[in-house]
């Protein structure tokens, strides 16, 4: 009887050491195989297996992983041809740019920076845009004088020359010739009838007055003209439609939960996307090279992260506008609505 009894107590020993094994391997399981929306790690530190390993520096890679949270893994110097920017947990370096047959190198790729490039001599790409193709500078017209050179960064300025000659003309005309002949009246007065001589000054005087009267006004024509121009252009920009606004039903949460919608953007303009966002060309690749499954969530969980407070649905909504997304806009902002992550609100700009 003490014998089975022995024999029940070792089996019910063995079932319990087999199911703490497979527990702990469960969690390890577990534990190495959150993803990246599970693990949040602060600025200085990357998610990988579970656990917050503390970035390498620039020009630097991940060589091999930290193993304890908050450690430091082992870093490689970037090859010749490749470069980090940034921090980074990347696998490899980044490699340089090459640029584009339209392009020359304004700066050479070294291990912390990339290539910079810029337009060849007769191309220009005006700057804060991503300059896909370079485009051949203006020529001006014959009618048109060269105010301002073509560069890599802006086109040619072009301005009338008809504004200028007439203006010239005017003052040849109405100054200059009137001039010559009161003067030329002068002498032959001064010579021969110098009684006549102030009866003809008085006679010009008026005359001169109008002249210079109306040369003033002629040159002030196209200052006039210029000041409501601008005037006018500054109207149409500050004028601001309506727009509708959305309010989150639960804070941070329907932000995040609301970055699902966006695989509903083209995928031809995530970069310009993100690029408008605030994210750098090295953010978006750091995302391209990892091994995350949604791309997409990443970089705007990426966003988040920077802007801290100031994250906000409607900023990314404003985005697709900005880049003629309407639609990809409206299907957001309908799906955030129905779902009940947001709440949309009528706001009105007046004039």
């Amino acid at each position: 009887m003490k014998r089975v009894s022995g024999q029940i107590i070792l089996v019910i020993w063995l079932i319990h050491l087999a199911a703490t094994s497979t527990s702990r391997l469960w969690e390890l399981s577990v534990r190495r195989n959150r993803t990246v929306r599970e693990v949040s790690c602060k600025a200085e530190a990357y998610p990988h297996e579970g656990i917050c390993c503390l970035k390498c520096p620039a020009g630097t890679y991940v060589k091999e992983h930290c193993t304890e949270t908050l450690q430091d893994g082992t870093c490689e110097a970037c090859d010749y041809d490749t470069y980090t920017e940034h921090e980074n947990g990347l696998n490899q370096c980044l490699s340089c740019t090459k640029c584009p047959p339209d392009q020359v190198p304004s700066k050479t790729c070294t291990r912390t920076s990339n290539t910079e490039c810029q337009c060849k001599e007769g191309y220009f790409c005006l700057p804060h845009h991503a300059c896909e193709v370079c485009k051949k500078c203006s020529k001006c017209k014959e009618d048109e004088f060269e105010n301002k050179r073509c560069t890599p960064i802006s086109n040619t300025i072009c301005e009338k020359k008809t504004a200028t000659n007439t203006t010239v003309v005017i003052v040849l005309v109405c100054v200059v010739l009137p001039a010559l002949l009161i003067g030329g009246i002068a002498f032959y007065f001064r010579k021969t009838w110098p009684h006549k001589l102030n009866a003809a000054m008085r006679r010009n005087n008026p005359h001169r007055r109008n002249v210079e009267e109306n040369v003033r006004v002629t040159e002030d024509r196209p200052v006039m003209k210029e000041a409501t121009h601008r005037a006018l252009k500054q109207l149409v920009i500050d004028h601001a439609p309506g727009t509708r606004r959305l309010v989150p039903v639960n804070g941070e949460e329907s932000l995040k939960k609301s970055f699902d919608l966006f695989e509903e953007v083209d995928v031809l303009f995530h970069k310009r996307f993100f690029r408008h966002i605030g994210l750098s060309d090295n953010d978006i690749r750091s995302v391209e090279h990892s091994c995350s499954d949604d791309k997409m969530y990443a970089l705007l969980r990426m966003w988040m992260e920077r802007k801290g407070m100031k994250a906000c649905l409607n900023d990314l909504i404003d985005a697709l506008l900005y880049l003629d997304q309407r639609l990809s806009a409206e299907n957001i902002i309908a799906q955030a609505v129905e779902s009940g992550l947001y709440t949309c609100e009528e706001t009105l700009i007046d004039d």
